[in-house]
């Protein structure tokens, strides 16, 4: 084989440095997001109130009639609510939501790159698992290690 430089095969592999935000961090950035969830959902179902109570009892009568019904479409606008809040602001900024901007962290995929919406929408569906939260304590939570993603600080 000639060794020469035109014949010769270099492989530039390209380094990415990433800063790994600590446990801390990601604790602030769940807080922070929680809270901003807990107002988003007052405020979901607060318009939610109005409209019923302005609108005749017959439109809103088989909701609250049954305590099942009543809970289930309490639970699942809570969680179209979260998955809106965390896919639309992981989407749309490519890794950030309200906490992680405070905190200066992002979300991105293992290799560093942005993540995209099909992502942001498994890593927000990741996290409304059961005791999800507390896939944390033990390292890497389920969010970040099914969807190949992690948190870094900016």
């Amino acid at each position: 084989m000639d060794n020469t430089p035109e014949h010769e095969h270099h492989i530039q592999e390209e380094y990415v440095s990433l800063y790994y935000a600590s446990i801390g961090n990601r604790f602030v950035n769940w807080l922070i997001d929680l809270l901003i969830y807990y107002l988003l959902v007052f405020i979901a179902f607060f318009i939610i109130g109005i409209i019923l109570v302005s609108s005749s009892p017959a439109t809103y009568e088989w909701i609250i009639s049954e305590e099942f019904s009543a809970k289930l479409a309490q639970v699942l606008i809570s969680i179209i609510v979260y998955l809106l809040y965390y896919v639309t602001l992981e989407g749309a900024t490519k890794g950030l939501t309200i906490g992680k901007l405070v905190t200066r962290n992002r979300a991105v995929r293992e290799d560093g790159t942005h993540i995209t919406w099909g992502i942001a929408f498994k890593r927000s569906l990741c996290r409304i698992i059961p005791f999800e939260v507390f896939s944390a304590l033990g390292g890497t939570p389920w969010h970040d290690s099914i969807t190949k993603t992690t948190v870094i600080k900016r």
